[in-house]
């Protein structure tokens, strides 16, 4: 059996997302087929569409796209008393606020309903944290403050899906990362 999957990878910035496209299509085989949306996380249009374009990828369109993962997040390091409102504000609404748009266009009722209706696995949503919503950092008072209410929302959303009847279908997860090595290859 040869399994299939669809990837939509939606970002701001179109020439890091083609370069992505293009790392992931180098290392993977001919089962995926990835697509590309340019999406603002902080546009709630432009989030509906991606998750629209999303959901168009799925073969006959029998149901919507099962997983979500929100990885989208920026910094704007500085102390405190040098933080600007500009770069608090902005992290927030990338990071936090981006998740928050991302998760709601997600679960939006239709949409959900018919996830949950053809299938019987359900969907999941990934939300990528940070080890800074537990420790904080110097320098970071935005992004420990929106890496500890990630924390909050994911738990008040275990809360709330718990309660509902989606609870078996519907799966939550949290991932704070403690550190990120990226490797880049040399030609």
């Amino acid at each position: 059996m040869i399994l299939r999957c669809n990837l939509l990878l939606a970002d701001s910035h179109q020439v890091k997302l083609e370069e992505v496209i293009l790392e992931i299509s180098a290392t993977t085989n001919n089962n995926i087929t990835i697509e590309q949306s340019i999406c603002d996380v902080t546009n709630k249009a432009q989030v509906q569409d991606a998750i629209r374009k999303a959901d168009e990828l799925v073969p006959n369109q029998l149901q919507p796209a099962s997983i979500l993962v929100n990885s989208a997040g920026i910094t704007r390091d500085g102390l405190t008393s040098n933080l600007s409102n500009e770069d608090w504000d902005s992290v927030i609404d990338v990071n936090l606020k981006g998740t928050f748009l991302m998760c709601k266009a997600f679960c939006e009722p239709n949409r959900i309903n018919s996830l949950l209706m053809g299938s019987r696995i359900g969907g999941s949503i990934i939300n990528i944290g940070s080890i800074v919503s537990n420790y904080g950092n110097v320098g970071q008072v935005n992004y420990a403050g929106r890496s500890a209410a990630l924390v909050l929302f994911h738990h008040v959303n275990s809360c709330v899906q718990y309660e509902s009847s989606t609870r078996s279908l519907l799966h939550l997860t949290l991932f704070c990362l403690y550190l990120i090595a990226f490797a880049s290859r040399v030609p």
